[in-house]
């Protein structure tokens, strides 16, 4: 992806944001006029850096390591370099997928997940490929209550409850799509990480949502 409203000094933080919602390696540039520069990241098996260097004659410079990396190329070579890149991607391994996400805590207990652990999981920080945010797991989970979000409602917004009747907020970014048949009184597990909410001056915590599995 490459836009020139998008200032080259955030866009690794918006490819990492989308390499978690889709699972795929992105990369996001700024075009600045004749050059573009850009920063990339990778999830599962494909070697981000490995597939720039198969691309090199189009670039100008670039480097990083397995996970992360930075890029500049003439504008002129973006749709070559789009192409290039997939091409190494299917080289790769046409199975090249996301990693089966594990939970670091499996709970039932909604009310285990509270404002103290948001606290706990905060001095594990910062967090990086080698040393990812931990994600917590609540099962027997029943779908409380369901809205689908976004201009194409592909986002989630959910109210889980567990057996005890405690609630949960939750949030799944894309995940719409992914599971049309979810509806309310569905009895899913779900998996996420925590984060705090605030909204017209109210703070809430909630679970960002990686995945939901079906029981």
């Amino acid at each position: 992806l490459a836009h020139s409203d998008w200032s080259h000094g955030i866009v690794g933080i918006v490819a990492s944001k989308l390499v978690e919602k889709w699972q795929k390696p992105v990369l996001v540039a700024q075009i600045m006029g004749e050059v573009t520069k850009g920063s990339a990241r990778s999830t599962g098996s494909f070697n981000m850096v490995e597939g720039l260097r198969a691309n090199a004659e189009l670039l100008t410079k670039f480097g990083g390591h397995f996970y992360a990396a930075g890029y500049t190329l003439p504008t002129a070579q973006l749709e070559a370099f789009r192409a290039g890149l997939c091409a190494a991607y299917r080289a790769a391994g046409s199975e090249v997928a996301a990693p089966v996400i594990e939970p670091d805590v499996s709970w039932t207990d909604a009310a285990l997940v509270d404002w103290p652990l948001y606290r706990d999981l905060q001095l594990l920080e910062p967090h990086g490929a080698a040393n990812p945010a931990p994600i917590v797991a609540l099962s027997a989970m029943i779908v409380a209550s369901l809205h689908r979000m976004g201009q194409d409602s592909s986002h989630l917004r959910l109210t889980l409850r567990d057996q005890q009747g405690r609630s949960i907020a939750a949030v799944g970014f894309g995940l719409a799509a992914k599971h049309p048949s979810l509806r309310q009184g569905s009895s899913i597990t779900v998996l996420g990480q925590l984060n705090k909410n605030e909204f017209r001056g109210q703070v809430t915590l909630q679970l960002m949502l990686i995945d939901i599995r079906y029981e």
